[in-house]
């Protein structure tokens, strides 16, 4: 059996954004549960005794939940430690991890969800403080590299119709400090939402605030056209 290149692993079943494009956005943050760091590590050991994954595999702690909020996050990731797996992490930035050498000895990737570059656009999306995000990112960033962390830092920036004119500022940003920027149009991530959008089935305010927001095929096609760096389609 070839074992998986990456396996996704939501630690947490809630986030604190209020995405409202998102399963964990409209639902509030005590809405889910967290993994006990016992089942986590006999997932993490049943998983390799049955190969699918191998050393080479990157364990993703995230899906919809915001992995950061998990109280245990140093023992989820002592625990891939000692298996001696890799991992990587998607945060909205708005939690500061204590970050030392065991935190960055396997870790792969740091994932930044960003839904614009003010805090008109995050009081929209996530509900957050925007300078505290850019403190916490600079601040992550900064202690990772203290331990001589080598892998990749990146920036999910999610394309609103109401943030275009930030991705610039955006961009700037993540090439001063070294981070990896890469815009995707945000989308509706329920699908009987977006079937009953399509089907104008949604009351009209809904729809209308739908429409006012993301971008649709049309939109995007020609946003691709007009454009030198093409926009990927990705869940926000």
């Amino acid at each position: 059996m070839r074992s998986f290149k990456t396996v996704y692993f939501d630690i947490v079943g809630f986030c604190n954004a209020k995405c409202p494009y998102c399963h964990s956005g409209i639902n509030t943050i005590g809405g889910g549960s967290k993994i006990t760091v016992e089942k986590f590590n006999n997932t993490l050991v049943k998983l390799r005794d049955e190969r699918v994954i191998n050393r080479r595999t990157v364990i993703s702690l995230y899906s919809w939940g915001e992995p950061f909020l998990h109280p245990e996050i140093h023992n989820i990731i002592n625990g891939i430690n000692e298996l001696d797996l890799k991992y990587a992490v998607s945060t909205n930035a708005s939690r500061v991890p204590c970050i030392d050498r065991n935190f960055v000895k396997n870790l792969d990737q740091i994932v930044f969800s960003m839904p614009g570059f003010s805090q008109e656009s995050y009081s929209k999306i996530h509900g957050l403080n925007f300078q505290d995000i850019l403190r916490n990112i600079v601040k992550i960033v900064e202690d990772c590299r203290t331990f001589d962390f080598k892998g990749n830092f990146v920036i999910s920036y999610h394309v609103y119709k109401f943030n275009v004119t930030e991705i610039k500022k955006c961009e700037l940003f993540a090439n001063d400090n070294g981070i990896i920027f890469r815009p995707y149009y945000a989308i509706l991530n329920h699908w009987w939402i977006l079937q009953d959008f399509i089907n104008k089935r949604l009351p009209k305010d809904e729809s209308a605030r739908i429409s006012e927001d993301l971008f649709n095929s049309e939109d995007i096609e020609r946003k691709m056209s007009e454009s030198p760096k093409k926009l990927l389609m990705s869940s926000i």
